[in-house]
């Protein structure tokens, strides 16, 4: 387990949140463009992402993002959106930014987790 999941999964145990690492196996649909301009999309793949975490008392799935960039991040919670919607399930993206802010409060991945709709 890397080092900012280590310190969410000790934050998650700290505050008595039940919790499993990697346990969801998240089918997704997507397209893929082609290099022939005739034809813009190839028919809808399948393709499995796995969870960070799961907190099966909110049905949560946390994603942990170390991504370099704001436009990746940002492409990474479209895509997060987008599993929402087809599975139901609430999503958390914690970046960098949410890492030093839980380092200074880790109460906060509460807050968070409460604020979002279940």
């Amino acid at each position: 387990m890397p080092g900012f999941e280590r310190f969410v999964a000790d934050i998650l145990t700290r505050l008595g949140i039940d919790w499993a690492y990697e346990p969801l196996l998240i089918p997704i649909k997507w397209y893929v463009r082609l290099p022939d301009p005739n034809m813009r999309r190839r028919p809808r793949q399948r393709r499995l992402i796995c969870s960070d975490f799961f907190l099966p008392s909110y049905n949560l799935v946390i994603e942990i993002y170390s991504g370099h960039n704001r436009r990746s991040a940002r492409r990474k919670l479209r895509h997060l959106q987008r599993i929402s919607r087809q599975h139901g399930l609430s999503f958390l993206l914690l970046t960098p930014v949410e890492h030093e802010q839980l380092q200074a409060n880790p109460a906060l991945l509460r807050t968070w987790i409460t604020k979002l709709p279940l």
